[in-house]
């Protein structure tokens, strides 16, 4: 007993810090940083430090690639990318804490006060396999995005945040492990909930 307790006291010493780390607020200092917050960015350059609580409005230009979708799957992926903002832009508004309005726009507003722009490019854009997603589950056949997100002052026009962000979509409690287009949304919608929590830490 004495030794099972020992075992449960040191755990509890070594699993406390990671709890409380997890739960801390996230580092918004000035800086490049990998796996930030709890959301797990995977790249972050933060340029610059500003409250969200300055801005009323936050515009998402049309989302950029260089992608040429080819192949059998090809008008998959072109109707993904030709949705992908406004898929985006679902995600960011439900996680959004701020009352900040979301709105898409054709173009960059100019000298707007209390204007974030969101704009991005989308790298990496693969529906994966649905029969490998069905047939093998465990991360087989997952669909991947992968994409490169500026958060800017329109005002200014000054970048106050760029950052990386890769998902990996396998279809889960989907039936037959989720359609290409499913697990393409899925992984869109990510982007926006993931852009959300970054404004939530500032």
């Amino acid at each position: 007993m004495k030794r099972i307790a020992l075992s449960l006291c040191v755990l509890t010493l070594v699993l406390a810090p990671l709890a409380e780390a997890r739960g801390s607020k996230a580092v918004t200092e000035p800086g490049k940083y990998t796996g930030w917050s709890d959301a797990d960015i995977d790249e972050i350059e933060i340029v610059k430090t500003f409250s969200s609580a300055d801005y009323d409005t936050i515009v998402v230009v049309p989302f950029d690639s260089e992608i040429k979708p080819e192949g059998d799957k090809a008008v998959i992926i072109q109707g993904a990318l030709d949705g992908y903002t406004a898929v985006f832009v679902e995600g960011l508004r439900d996680d959004l804490k701020s009352e900040a309005k979301v709105e898409i726009a054709n173009d960059e507003p100019k000298t707007t006060k209390k204007t974030l722009v969101i704009r991005g490019s989308v790298e990496e854009l693969n529906p994966g396999s649905r029969a490998k997603r069905y047939v093998a589950g465990f991360g087989a056949g997952a669909a991947r995005n992968k994409v490169s997100v500026e958060i800017v002052d329109a005002a200014t026009g000054e970048t106050l945040v760029r950052f990386t962000q890769a998902h990996r979509s396998a279809g889960t409690f989907k039936f037959a492990g989720g359609s290409d287009a499913q697990v393409l949304r899925d992984g869109t919608r990510a982007m926006g909930e993931d852009t959300a929590a970054i404004l939530n830490e500032f």
